[in-house]
């Protein structure tokens, strides 16, 4: 175990590992694979593990950015919206060189008297929504949990020892490995069923336990997306809370954070 990790990406690294075998047997290898006739089925398995995997990094990444956001919103701005937003516009401006409306009859840049209309896309909420871009947190709907769900369960439900044995014609010795002292030994039949089982059951409670992390990050998503109608505002309470939930992800206290209390209060 990385000690050097948080909870969060300690639990979906669990999950990546889950998908590797779906995306070892999906993704093409050589330009043979094209010439052989690869399938459009194994093409869209790949597609699809391929979204599966972007989805998955991208989480960790999107609450670190979510937490320095508010960090740097509550701490170099105060909180105050329209100070943000106006330093945010004068960075905006000068990496990427004015437009018309920003520079006033003289030829400078406007600084003062500006409106909400001249700040709209400077806001704290532009940096924590890309409003105006497709992206694969944004984009995703509850319905894609499915094919993530189905990628985690993949390496349980194939028996690949059978399909070996039924490829080859004879039995294929699987291997315990003793995490404590590192010892590799045989396993036997009953050990294998065993330990074929338990994993069964460890991938369905991960699984279970990313379809509620991806509801939390939805929900926040969905009241991210609402505030392009109320963006002109400190919005304080909203924000803070927002952090609050953004540390309870990372250290995988999901029941501890809103959208989850919100959930579970709707589905009464």
């Amino acid at each position: 175990m990385d000690k050097n990790k948080t909870p969060l990406e300690l639990f979906l690294d669990k999950i990546k590992h889950r998908m590797t075998m779906q995306k070892i047997m999906s993704t093409p290898r050589t330009f043979e694979d094209l010439r052989m006739g690869y399938t459009t089925e194994m093409a869209e398995a790949y597609y699809v593990i391929k979204l599966c995997d972007d989805w998955v990094d991208e989480i960790p990444v999107r609450i670190n950015l979510w937490i320095n956001v508010i960090d740097e919103y509550f701490g170099e701005f105060q909180g105050q919206w329209k100070y943000y937003a106006i330093a945010k516009r004068l960075d905006s401006i000068k990496e990427y060189g004015p437009d018309e409306r920003d520079l006033d009859e003289n030829g400078e840049i406007r600084k003062d008297n500006l409106t909400n209309d001249d700040l709209k896309y400077h806001t704290v909420f532009n940096n924590l929504y890309f409003y105006e871009s497709r992206d694969i947190l944004q984009d995703f709907i509850m319905e894609d949990i499915a094919h993530i769900q189905r990628a985690v369960m993949f390496d349980t439900v194939v028996d690949f020892k059978r399909m070996f044995r039924d490829l080859a014609g004879k039995d294929v010795d699987s291997y315990n490995i003793n995490p404590e002292t590192g010892e590799i030994r045989k396993s036997e039949f009953g050990e294998y069923e065993l330990h074929k089982a338990a994993d069964s059951v460890d991938a369905e409670d991960e699984s279970d336990v990313l379809y509620i992390l991806a509801c939390i990050i939805n929900d926040m998503m969905c009241k991210l997306r609402k505030k392009e109608e109320d963006m002109f505002d400190n919005h304080t309470e909203f924000l803070q809370q927002m952090r609050e939930d953004c540390v309870n992800i990372i250290n995988m206290q999901l029941q501890k954070t809103s959208s989850w209390k919100e959930l579970k209060e709707r589905a009464k």
